[in-house]
């Protein structure tokens, strides 16, 4: 599916940064961490409609699925909108008028598909996420759009024929290197602006970017030391129910320096 060999010398270097590839093939069990956000997934056919509840005092961010939005538009009054020309998003906030009620976005996207979004906010809104634990819900401040029959059917191949090892060092590989050029065929990357929360005392860690293929994701951390001395990390502290592999680039951080943290998960 995709060579990395004329990129052999940088994905090499790279590589010696990510320390202590963790795999877990779904047998470890220990404590769960919560994640930075809930992200709300929402299945939709062309022309079709979706509804979601969004929280009032914070940003939503809408995406569709290996597409971008380039038009938005709803009631006026009701929303503020402002655009990310970079993955194609949106990003809306109700306004006080439209607290707890009810309004609609029409929403067309570059591959001329067209979504109609039902929304309602509350201040104490919560959704059903697929990314915070079990039992566990947040205010969502991430909302994305997949279009029905969208996944790629030679991604559904690669993952399912690839050896299993290869598949997970692959995905990690196009994580590290960020390039649009190495990207795996049928992976979308999505930017997430993903709020801070503890680790402890100690850090912050921030979802950044996903990596959707077909079965596996790919995830993004930033885990940030908020103290004056050096911390030391462990990819134990990260793993939740889920995880196929971890890997963070450095596992002691500077004071105030941030460092960055990989995941494989399956995708539910």
């Amino acid at each position: 599916m995709l060579s990395f060999t004329k990129n052999r010398n940088k994905t090499e270097r790279i590589e010696r940064g990510i320390r202590n590839l963790f795999l877990f093939f779904g047998l470890l069990s220990m404590g769960m961490w919560t994640p930075a956000f809930s992200l709300m997934e929402r299945s939709v056919s062309d022309n079709g409609s979706v509804s979601a509840t969004i929280p009032s005092h914070a940003i939503t961010r809408v995406s569709v699925q290996n597409d971008r939005i380039y038009d938005v538009r709803g009631p006026s009054g009701a929303y503020v909108v402002s655009n990310d020309n970079r993955e194609g998003a949106i990003f809306i906030q109700p306004t006080a008028a439209y607290v707890g009620k009810p309004f609609t976005l029409f929403i067309a996207t570059e591959k001329n598909n067209n979504y109609v979004l039902h929304l309602n906010s509350k201040s104490d809104a919560v959704s059903n996420s697929s990314v915070l634990p079990h039992g566990t819900s947040r205010e969502s401040d991430t909302l994305l759009l997949k279009p029905i029959d969208d996944v790629n059917p030679a991604t559904v191949q690669w993952e399912s024929s690839s050896p299993y090892l290869q598949m997970i060092s692959d995905v990690m590989r196009m994580m590290a290197t960020d390039d649009r050029d190495n990207r795996l065929e049928g992976y979308s990357r999505t930017a997430v602006a993903g709020k801070p929360w503890p680790l402890g005392s100690i850090a912050t860690v921030t979802l950044k970017t996903i990596y959707r293929g077909a079965h596996v994701e790919g995830r993004v951390y930033a885990v940030t030391n908020r103290t004056k001395s050096r911390i030391r990390v462990s990819e134990r502290e990260f793993y939740r129910s889920g995880d196929r592999a971890i890997a963070i680039k450095s596992m002691v951080i500077g004071p105030y320096q941030t460092t960055f943290l990989y995941k494989v998960v399956s995708r539910g």
